[in-house]
């Protein structure tokens, strides 16, 4: 049981992390929209959605290979 726990509260600490750097990345790229309707003047959504689709996939990509990390790590 106390093994079990120890496995719980590491996985809950890399969650946690994991939390922060989503946030961050949220933060910035509520900035770059926020600075790309400026640019356009809301007038060109597909410009916007275009470019948020690009960084989503990069966020994605991003977000896999780190949960593939936590995995390696737990398995350790």
């Amino acid at each position: 049981v106390k093994v079990h726990l120890k496995l719980v509260e590491e996985e809950a600490m890399l969650l946690s992390r994991r939390i922060v750097e989503l946030e961050v990345e949220n933060r910035g790229l509520r900035a770059e929209m926020s600075d790309l309707k400026e640019k356009t003047g809301g007038e060109e959504d597909d410009v916007l959605e275009e470019s948020l689709s690009a960084k989503n996939k990069d966020g994605s990509l991003e977000a896999g290979s780190m949960m593939g990390q936590c995995k390696e790590s737990e398995q350790r």
